[in-house]
């Protein structure tokens, strides 16, 4: 299911997914805003829309994702999450404080249910 929300975030969501938007706000004519999505569990696709980018913010059970100008699709499962960064960048804050910044493309970050971060690596053939 795709999702288009006014300021031209793409939102893709694959079937038994569960992800809410907890926060929208937009102003067309300022540079204020803030768009908040809660990941619980499956797969979706993100494209960051035309708001400043420091105001997306995706919340996983395991990882926080601070989207820079992005494309990204995320695997949430029950053990932890894996994050494929397509274009620009994401800051992956972790449920134990790690931190890891994703800014190659191409690349995968997986992150188990303590926390702990594997990668980036490159894509390999399973995505």
């Amino acid at each position: 299911m795709k999702f288009l929300l006014a300021d031209r975030t793409n939102l893709t969501v694959a079937p038994t997914t569960e992800i809410r938007l907890d926060k929208f706000v937009y102003d067309p004519g300022g540079a204020s805003g803030n768009v908040v999505v809660i990941a619980t569990l499956g797969a979706f696709r993100f494209i960051t829309g035309v708001q400043p980018h420091e105001n997306y913010e995706i919340k996983t059970p395991v990882a926080t994702l601070g989207v820079r100008g992005t494309e990204f699709i995320a695997l949430v499962q029950r053990d932890g999450a894996a994050i494929q960064l397509n274009a620009g960048e994401v800051i992956v804050t972790t449920i134990s404080g790690n931190v890891a910044p994703m800014n190659v493309p191409q690349t995968v970050l997986t992150v188990d249910c303590q926390g702990n971060t594997q990668g980036p690596t490159p894509v390999s053939n399973r995505w």
